[in-house]
């Protein structure tokens, strides 16, 4: 999905806690009129390679009847079927009930559709200037299905599509945004992308782990530069590694200095584009013309790699492809960075809110005539943290039934307010990020966007936390609600001697 216009300023140029943007960028934009339109035979049409390695498409007529039969009891919009869809098939492919085989063939019939649009992508962006094309790359990433007088075979243990719905967490991603991921960092696809000379590592991470005297060699011996255009090389790399790569490293340090007295992990980044301020401390010429002299100094290291690295042409990605790096060590290390630092951004408010909560009830039931706040936070820690039903949890802190645990804990409301102070927090901070750098017009339609997102990544949050607490003879419960909550019980938050 193209990133929206608002957001490609702040993708460049944003300091690390900015880069959780990008993960989220997929869910903020408006599709295009056609895509927003679902087409349900996605749902029943599987792609696959047939026994002489070529691509082919199969109807499956159950799966047909089953999906049409399911979409007409949904009373969503067109834009939002998918999402609906996906989730009821999700939900029966993962219970185990009735419904289990018919749910498995329609993802899977989903996930092939989105396996061929991930290479359809590919080719777009890379296919003529390399010279593949949709078969050359389709028979590496489609599962292979035998005739039909062979026998049905849903899939192979192996396979990408299997993979796909053994891991996916759509607490964390979107079905199409894993998938996507698992092609890109498919081994097979990572030699094919290589071998065509598509080696993705930035200019700027390049030009970042590159030496002054590695350059020197460079720019020497294998391009045999005059001495005057190796010392302005060299003077450029050296001032970019001082300004651009110190100033980042300075950030970090202080928002992880920050992060550490705050009892958090410490957030990493990619590296974006240098800012216009950034391009005037590191060159002597207009900003312009210094980005061209770093993009120019990148493309002379890439040309040295193409024949002393692996012996093949190297490109650099587009200012906001995240795909494989060609060194294993790297793998794909820029959007885990930026995955992670979003996910670390969400955790802290989350973790944020629910101490919060905690605490606003702790004060709330301390004040009341008879006291019950104690008793509250061993109800809290025992129905969460330590899975003992709401009948024994009465018994242990002094009540009579069952009713009064669940009034005490008032676990709707205790969520429900959760939910809130993590949306605001959530939302405030990344519209704080797009204020600074997008227009009054941009911003306005980016706070609209990022307020459907929220709401969207809260709601996936809570309803894990509500639906494991109606989980029957099973009360281990393990959301990340579960376990950031009994983290905080643990240390003592709420807790008054």
């Amino acid at each position: 999905m193209p990133l929206a216009s608002c957001l490609l300023p702040l993708a460049s140029c944003l300091l690390p806690i900015a880069s959780c943007l990008l993960p989220i960028a997929s869910y903020l934009l408006p599709a295009p009129y056609s895509l927003m339109k679902t087409s349900l035979a996605k749902y029943w049409t599987l792609n696959y390679i047939n026994r002489l390695g070529q691509h082919q498409t199969k109807p499956i007529e159950e799966a047909k009847e089953f999906i049409s039969a399911q979409a007409l009891t949904l009373s969503t919009g067109e834009d939002t079927i998918d999402q609906a869809l996906i989730s009821r098939l999700w939900q029966s492919y993962h219970t185990q009930d009735e419904d289990l085989e018919l749910a498995e063939v329609c993802l899977r019939c989903l996930v092939s559709q989105q396996i061929k649009e991930v290479c359809y992508q590919l080719v777009e962006q890379f296919g003529q200037h390399h010279n593949f094309t949709m078969d050359d790359l389709l028979p590496l990433v489609l599962d292979r299905y035998p005739e039909p007088d062979q026998g049905p075979k849903l899939g192979v243990d192996n396979s990408i599509t299997t993979y796909t719905l053994q891991t996916f967490d759509p607490n964390k991603s979107s079905l199409f945004s894993w998938t996507k991921r698992l092609v890109k960092t498919n081994k097979e696809v990572k030699q094919f992308l290589l071998y065509y000379g598509i080696e993705q590592v930035t200019d700027w991470l390049l030009l970042k782990q590159t030496t002054p005297g590695k350059l020197n060699r460079i720019l020497s011996e294998f391009h045999q530069l005059t001495a005057q255009e190796i010392n302005h090389y060299r003077e450029l790399l050296e001032s970019y590694q001082t300004i651009y790569v110190g100033q980042l490293q300075a950030e970090r340090n202080q928002i992880n200095q920050q992060r550490q007295q705050q009892g958090l992990g410490k957030l990493t980044t990619p590296y974006p584009i240098p800012t216009k301020e950034q391009l005037q401390l590191i060159g002597k010429l207009s900003p312009e013309a210094v980005l061209t002299d770093l993009q120019t100094l990148a493309q002379l290291i890439r040309d040295y790699k193409r024949n002393h690295g692996r012996n093949v042409p190297t490109q650099a990605l587009g200012k906001f492809e995240h795909q494989l790096a060609a060194d294993d060590r790297s793998n794909n290390q820029e959007e885990n960075e930026v995955l992670a630092a979003y996910d670390q951004l969400l955790q802290d408010c989350l973790t944020t809110a629910i101490q919060e909560v905690i605490q606003n009830r702790v004060a709330y039931l301390s004040r009341k005539q008879k006291p019950k706040h104690q008793q509250f936070l061993e109800a809290l820690d025992l129905f969460h943290c330590q899975h003992v039903t709401m009948t024994k949890i009465a018994a242990q802190i002094g009540f009579t039934a069952q009713y009064q645990v669940s009034r005490l804990l008032d676990l709707k409301a205790f969520r429900a307010d959760i939910a809130r102070c993590t949306s605001v927090r959530l939302h405030q901070q990344l519209v704080e990020l797009g204020q600074a750098y997008a227009s009054a017009q941009e911003v306005k339609e980016l706070d609209k966007r990022i307020s459907q997102f929220v709401e969207e990544e809260i709601n996936r949050i809570m309803t894990a936390a509500r639906k494991e607490t109606f989980v029957k003879n099973q009360y281990k419960l393990s959301s990340n609600f579960s376990r950031t909550l009994c983290d905080l019980l643990k240390k003592g938050i709420g807790s008054r001697e």
